[in-house]
């Protein structure tokens, strides 16, 4: 559990690649299985019955960020509120919407290539956090990198330093009060 807290995508790239497509997280405790793929997620997270989240399984400190996620997640609620939450998030990923976005990925993901140059060496991680940066400030804010570089630049700022601090086991386990969604 540690190792998965100190580095997740390499414990699981780790766990797939020796383990398969489900996998406990420790041996003969099968309480967390990662399940990776499309076929397995679905019934993890339509099937309340016999599934609950992960997050929802740990003890966290009242008021802890940890705790907020686990009880403000759309993945980790069910019944009416999940419903409900459900709702007010589905209408962006109905399939008109998705369609334009297919758009843009696809157009951001040719201005990408055409920016290398064959024979160079690329730092790929780089070159792909710039992608998906990009088609985050397209598609979720509607801005266009190439136009907007100083609000493209202060968002980008703001989610890498989010995703910093969304690593620390810390900052999800301290009672801290942070700013956070209130209840609906």
């Amino acid at each position: 559990v540690l190792k998965f807290f100190a580095d997740p995508f390499a414990v699981l790239r780790r766990v797939y690649a020796e383990h398969g497509a489900l996998a406990a997280l420790t041996a003969g405790r099968p309480e967390v299985v990662f399940a990776f793929g499309p076929e397995h997620a679905r019934p993890l997270l339509n099937d309340r019955d016999d599934f609950a989240p992960f997050i929802s399984t740990l003890k966290a400190a009242p008021g802890s960020a940890l705790e907020r996620l686990a009880t403000r997640n759309l993945f980790c609620v069910d019944g009416d509120i999940h419903t409900r939450e459900r709702a007010i998030t589905a209408p962006p990923f109905h399939r008109r919407c998705a369609a334009r976005w297919t758009r843009d990925i696809v157009a951001l993901a040719d201005e990408t290539a055409q920016a290398m140059t064959p024979g160079d060496t690329v730092d790929l991680p780089h070159a792909m956090q710039g992608y998906t940066l990009a088609v985050i400030m397209r598609v979720v804010f509607g801005l266009d990198a190439a136009t907007r570089r100083e609000e493209v630049a202060r968002i980008r700022d703001l989610l890498l330093e989010i995703l910093e601090h969304a690593g620390n086991p810390a900052a999800a386990l301290l009672p801290l009060d942070a700013p956070a969604p209130g209840p609906r």
